[in-house]
């Protein structure tokens, strides 16, 4: 059997059908539910999924039902970790609220990698047998993307906050490592302002809208170069902007990255600016620039 490339199994758009907690919510209050949805992919064994085809059978590919009810059932025990018990007398007993978008991420991430290894573990076929040089196996393919939106996470982010989290199992000798690729991106920042070089555009102030992305690629330890203040950064992004009077995009995408990377402490943040009546025949227009502290002359302490 030739080797092969991946397939894949995913759940797409799904509408959770309970709700999640993060620290705050979008008016910064705890304990607090919020609707999400999410999409999770993840990466099989061709050699499997061509068995399952040949002899038209689930026997050899992953239960989308079993993967649903794991991830489900993951987030309602996060939910249970997360929601503070009123009838406990001692504060200390009570959850931190310390959950974010990362977090939620992981909770799923975690739950369908238990559900792959569940499927494909059992498998009872010879060490020599062909289907183990799958690249899948070979190559140590296992890779799970998980993308999730909260719409309503954030007040003044009209298109809510979005993560996409991809988590690889890394094998050396005796040693397994997971290594990620992480994004958290804020859409729909509406601001109002002067912004432009024509003479009508000088009179009276119109829509901007910001968009925030974070990125964060590392071995071990995840998310240190991810904001954790959502609602204040992004509140005090866009007062800012309203204030403001540019003449270009440019310097406007310029000093909302200043904001961010000088008042917030992070090292690197990507800002698209897109004006939507700046042309009539075109939705928006704009640009991305990705901007690190050391560009404004800042450095911070390690994390």
């Amino acid at each position: 059997m030739n080797k092969s490339a991946c397939d894949y199994i995913q759940l797409r758009d799904v509408q959770l059908p309970v709700p999640i907690y993060l620290r705050t919510d979008a008016w910064k209050r705890t304990n607090r539910p919020q609707p999400a949805t999410f999409s999770v992919r993840i990466s099989y064994p061709a050699t499997l999924i061509a068995l399952a085809a040949e002899n038209d059978t689930v026997g050899h590919t992953l239960n989308y039902g079993t993967l649903y009810r794991s991830i489900e059932s993951a987030i309602i025990s996060s939910n249970k970790e997360a929601v503070a018990d009123e009838n406990a007398e001692d504060p200390t007993k009570r959850p931190s609220y310390s959950k974010d978008i990362v977090d939620i991420a992981r909770t799923i991430s975690d739950a369908a990698y238990k559900v792959l290894w569940s499927e494909i573990g059992p498998i009872e076929r010879d060490k020599d047998d062909p289907i183990f040089k799958d690249s899948w196996f070979t190559g140590k393919k296992e890779e799970i993307t998980v993308d999730l939106h909260l719409p309503k996470a954030i007040l003044r982010a009209e298109r809510g906050l979005y993560c996409s989290l991809i988590t690889r199992e890394r094998r050396f000798r005796e040693h397994v490592s997971m290594d990620y690729d992480l994004t958290v991106r804020i859409e729909g920042i509406r601001c109002a302002c002067f912004v432009g070089v024509n003479p009508h555009e000088r009179k009276d102030k119109q829509i901007v809208e910001l968009a925030l992305t974070f990125r964060d690629s590392k071995e071990g330890y995840l998310g240190r170069m991810i904001p954790k203040q959502y609602q204040t950064m992004v509140s005090t992004v866009a007062e800012s902007v309203d204030k403001t009077s540019y003449k270009t995009v440019e310097a406007l995408a310029t000093h909302a990255a200043r904001i961010v990377l000088v008042q917030f402490e992070l090292d690197e943040v990507t800002v698209r600016v897109e004006k939507p009546s700046a042309m009539a025949f075109v939705a928006f227009s704009g640009l991305e620039i990705t901007r690190t502290a050391s560009f404004f002359g800042v450095t911070h302490p390690p994390a």
